[in-house]
């Protein structure tokens, strides 16, 4: 049961320079594709939170369970705000509001987060519960070299099922297995056994 969907847009600054929040998603013609984000339970918060100390913008939400109708706040992280000459950015598993000190766990990676972080070498995932990397997401990280899950050795722990359209496009430094599917007897990589989908990138 689907209550809203929350799409963030963002793309080059010589196109566009502010953020785009489309309800509901609409296509349009800025070489970027709109994702939605399904939220279950209550209406997603419009407001973005922000966790200083990480260095992360994010929408809050409740995310229900359609089986056992157990509802889990979640964070849908929107932007990164450390610092963008760093060689190395963490993705963590959790995410605490400053303003409210309530922690959310990091569910889903949005659109163009890190979109041209060309100092970064290495991206290191430790959001076992993450479920989606967004449509752009690296895109034009070009001195990106390494992407790690570190996680529990057991890799039952992660949860992430999909990649987006150009998730890794323009990466030109890393090297990775684009034709990976659950349907596919391909090399998973550095990916999660849990990955399904890896759209074009």
């Amino acid at each position: 049961h689907i209550i809203g969907y929350i799409v963030k847009l963002t793309v080059a600054e010589s196109i566009l320079t502010k953020t785009l929040w489309l309800l509901p998603p609409e296509p349009v013609a800025l070489n970027c594709v709109p994702e939605a984000v399904k939220f279950f339970g209550a209406s997603p918060d419009m407001e973005e939170y922000t966790d200083t100390l990480a260095g992360y913008h994010f929408l809050p939400a409740t995310e229900k369970d359609p089986e056992s109708g157990n509802e889990t706040k979640v964070a849908y992280i929107t932007e990164y705000i450390g610092d963008s000459k760093a060689e190395s950015v963490v993705i963590p598993n959790t995410l605490t509001d400053d303003a409210t000190s309530n922690t959310y766990p990091v569910r889903y990676l949005g659109a163009a987060v890190f979109y041209q972080y060309i100092y970064t070498k290495e991206f290191i995932f430790k959001c076992t519960g993450l479920v989606q990397i967004g449509n752009y997401c690296f895109a034009a990280c070009r001195g990106l070299q390494t992407i790690k899950f570190e996680a529990p050795s057991n890799d039952d722990a992660w949860s992430l099922k999909t990649i987006g359209v150009g998730a890794f496009q323009g990466c030109r430094a890393l090297e990775i297995n684009d034709t990976v599917t659950k349907d596919t007897s391909e090399e998973y990589g550095v990916f999660p056994k849990s990955l399904e989908t890896i759209n074009e990138m």
